[in-house]
Order: structure tokens, then C-alpha cells, then sequence
């Protein structure tokens, strides 16, 4: 006997009677607004449709181009608390004391770690992305792709 089959007389005759029903015909509505949808998605274009049936080269762009502005958004942060006069704008002195204690304390990390610490703290955290998207896969195969 395989795993999937019951063990228990109740379940097998359960089992039994539920596979020599008769398979139910979907409503002709339902059907066809189905066949509809369904062939709108095929028709619609490649951007319209879901990340991973993107083309690998416009995947790959994407993911390029979010990272430069990713990157450019954090240079821009950095810059900018140091290029305005936050007082001026927000009308407060504490919302720019803070904003430049923050962009002190940045300066005098960052210039004291040493760049192999942060490429091991950012393969790190690449490593553990990776885990979980690979434990989030195992458990959706085990899960729901084998029904």
C-alpha cells in the first residue's frame, strides 16, 4: 500500500465512494468567463504580467536599475542633511538636531569599519535572504504543489 492510500475500512470506503462519483460540469457562465480572463492574460502585454514570467534580460534590468536607484537614494539621504539648512525648512531646531546627530554618528562609523566587515555583514544578510526564500520553497512544495 503507497502512503496515500487510507488505512483505516471507514476511510477506504469513504475514499471509494467519493471517487466513483461522477465529475461535476462547470456552469457555462463560470466556464466561459474563465476561458475569458484567462485568454486576456495571455494577450496582455509581458509587463503587465507577474515578475517571473518576465523576459531574463528585462528581469535582469529591472533588478539593475533598482539597485542604482536604491543606491542613488542613499547617497541622496546622506547628502542632504548636510547640504540644507534643516532648521530653515522644518521650523524646528529638533528635527535637524537629530537629522545631523544621525548623519555624525554615520560619518564616524563609517569611516571606522573596515570594508571587509561590511561585505561580510551584507553576505551575511544575503545568506540569510537566500534561506529563507529556500525554506519558503521547500515548504510550498511540500505543502500545496503536491495536491
Amino acid at each position: 500500500m503507497s502512503s496515500n492510500e487510507p488505512n483505516d475500512p471507514l476511510e477506504r470506503f469513504i475514499d471509494r465512494t467519493l471517487h466513483d462519483l461522477p465529475l461535476r460540469r462547470a456552469p457555462p457562465a463560470l466556464l466561459s468567463r474563465v476561458l475569458a480572463v484567462t485568454g486576456q492574460r495571455a494577450a496582455s502585454a509581458w509587463w503587465r504580467r507577474a515578475f517571473d514570467s518576465w523576459p531574463v534580460a528585462a528581469q535582469g534590468g529591472f533588478i539593475v536599475v533598482a539597485i542604482v536607484f536604491a543606491t542613488l537614494a542613499v547617497y541622496v539621504l546622506h547628502w542632504m542633511p548636510l547640504q540644507l539648512d534643516l532648521h530653515g525648512h522644518f521650523g524646528t531646531s529638533s528635527i535637524a538636531a537629530v537629522l545631523k546627530a544621525l548623519v555624525t554618528l554615520h560619518s564616524s562609523v563609517a569611516g571606522r569599519l573596515p570594508l571587509a566587515w561590511v561585505y561580510g555583514v551584507v553576505a551575511v544578510i544575503a545568506a540569510i535572504y537566500a534561506t529563507g526564500l529556500g525554506i519558503g520553497a521547500i515548504a510550498y512544495r511540500t505543502l500545496y504543489a503536491s495536491r
